[in-house]
């Protein structure tokens, strides 16, 4: 979910020119916010070679996800170096409604993640290990808007009316490819 967090926030900021390279410095669950229903268990980026990236997840889901579901998110954008005085907001408080209709639209940016979850998301999300094995960290969702390379900061909370369902906090460089 937290991948998809961010590729939604991603899409509605701007269509890609070139090749870009995405590479996770950070994929973690917000350490302010503890024992969540929804929580990334597990990450890994393999990086086999500059055009072969792929990453595993594994989220817990401790207890059925129903209501309206809205996610909160900030995006920072920096220099490649990532050096916080390189830094500025792009998104502040983003907010997405209505996440449940919109999750298993075919033929979105987000759709190549959402379908790579087994078990199969769909609202209610039932309890359970929901896993994305080898999913390829390509440039697909770039296709969508031009995204300069730098190093993007994003935290994103997901919610419904009731509580707090999760929290990520990732960082992605991205890295313009060079033809030659």
């Amino acid at each position: 979910m937290s991948k998809f967090i961010l590729i939604i926030v991603l899409s509605f900021l701007v269509s890609s020119e070139g090749k870009k390279v995405l590479h996770y410095n950070k994929f973690v669950n917000c350490p302010e916010h503890k024992d969540l229903p929804i929580t990334l268990t597990y990450f890994k980026q393999h990086n086999y070679a500059k055009n072969n990236r792929t990453s595993e997840k594994k989220f817990e889901i401790k207890k059925e996800i129903k209501g309206n579901i809205e996610i909160i998110a900030n995006m920072i954008k920096c220099d490649v170096s990532g050096a916080p005085d390189t830094c500025e907001y792009v998104v502040k408080d983003f907010k997405v409604t209505r996440v449940c209709e919109r999750m298993n639209e075919k033929g979105q940016v987000w759709t190549p993640f959402i379908e790579g979850f087994s078990p199969p998301v769909a609202c209610p999300i039932k309890p359970g290990e929901y896993v994305t094995e080898n999913t390829v960290n390509e440039n697909h969702a770039l296709r969508f808007f031009p995204v300069p390379q730098g190093v993007w900061k994003a935290s994103a909370l997901m919610r419904n009316e009731e509580e707090i369902l999760a929290c990520c906090e990732i960082e992605l460089k991205i890295l313009d490819v060079r033809r030659s």
